[in-house]
């Protein structure tokens, strides 16, 4: 029996280190890279300089390629995960965000509108992403 195929997958699309790098890997492992991402869960924003406004209550939350920012319970704009970026969709498009680790649950961050820095923030991981909780079937 012959083994499967072996996918390419450039690691900076799923969190990878070096932009442009493409290795083979197994295809399980593809799918398990682009379902999980480092960003996974919810994160704290704190203002750390530029234009931005005072961000009190924003979170992050992130689910792998997806994730929305949102200010206390009101849900906010959506983006989507590409690398290092979080960039907005719809309205927002012009708005990324640049991320970069700087330990475990810490990511320091440049927000960007046409490619230009105009603010900087922290991101503080607080938690998983909820999930719904499952009923057990009644039988």
């Amino acid at each position: 029996m012959s083994s499967p195929p072996i996918a390419r997958v450039d690691p900076e699309r799923f969190g990878g280190e070096r932009a442009g790098e493409t290795g083979p890997v197994h295809p399980a492992l593809a799918v398990a890279l682009r379902r999980r991402s480092r960003l996974d869960g919810v994160w704290k924003v704190e203002r750390t300089g530029g234009l931005l406004p005072p961000l009190l209550g924003v979170n992050k939350i992130i689910d792998g390629t997806r994730g929305r920012t949102n200010i206390g319970p009101v849900p906010g704009p959506v983006f989507e995960v590409r690398g290092r970026e979080l960039r907005y969709v719809r309205l927002f498009a012009p708005f990324v965000d640049v991320v970069t680790s700087v330990g475990e649950n810490l990511c320091v961050g440049r927000a960007t509108v046409f490619g230009r820095t105009f603010g900087s923030f922290r991101m503080r991981h607080t938690g998983d992403v909820p999930r719904p909780r499952t009923r057990p079937r009644r039988g």
